[in-house]
């Protein structure tokens, strides 16, 4: 199959909306963002200049009052923008570094790529409130689908392998 890319690993995509999920579990875990925490949305929010919104849901942006819960129900970027920017630009990185997802998934296919993701020192506010919606970089649908396992395994995670019988030989790390 020479020529073929297995896109798994060999290609990269935002993870977008998804990503929400993950920002919201480092908020709660660092305490930055609290359970019962609530975001008025107006359906916009300027960030270092730029205009991050909402999309349209029933023909309105604005989502109004919503609590951590509606706001991963409903897509709220306005929420998951401002946990990331509660969070900060320095644990935001270090939760992607924890999750592994800007290196390659080493689980001996070939033609494995690492994330694309250039700090951006001189809009790093930005950056970091889009990350919290899961734009400004791209990953492997092999890293995202990896950084959901400490959701899934009460907040351990493990080396990913492709053959079955090694997962008891490896220590959890715990995330979340």
């Amino acid at each position: 199959m020479a020529g073929q890319t297995n896109h798994a690993v060999g290609s990269v995509y935002e993870p977008g909306s998804t990503f929400k999920a993950l920002t919201l579990a480092q908020g709660l875990e660092t305490g930055a963002v609290k359970f019962d925490a609530v975001v008025d949305c107006a359906g916009s929010m300027v960030v270092a200049k730029r205009n991050l919104r909402c999309d349209l849901h029933g023909g309105k942006r604005a989502h109004g009052l919503i609590d951590n819960e509606q706001a991963i129900a409903q897509s709220c970027n306005v929420s998951a923008a401002t946990w990331a920017l509660d969070i900060g630009a320095e644990d935001m990185r270090q939760m992607l570094n924890d999750l592994g997802v800007l290196e390659p998934q080493a689980i001996g296919l070939p033609s494995t790529r690492a994330a694309l993701f250039r700090e951006n020192p001189g809009s790093l506010t930005r950056q970091t409130a889009e990350v919290g919606f899961g734009q400004s970089m791209n990953i492997t649908p092999l890293a995202a689908a990896k950084a959901f396992m400490p959701i899934a395994r009460d907040g351990d995670t493990i080396p990913l392998t492709m053959v079955g019988g090694q997962m008891g030989s490896t220590q959890p790390k715990r995330l979340f």
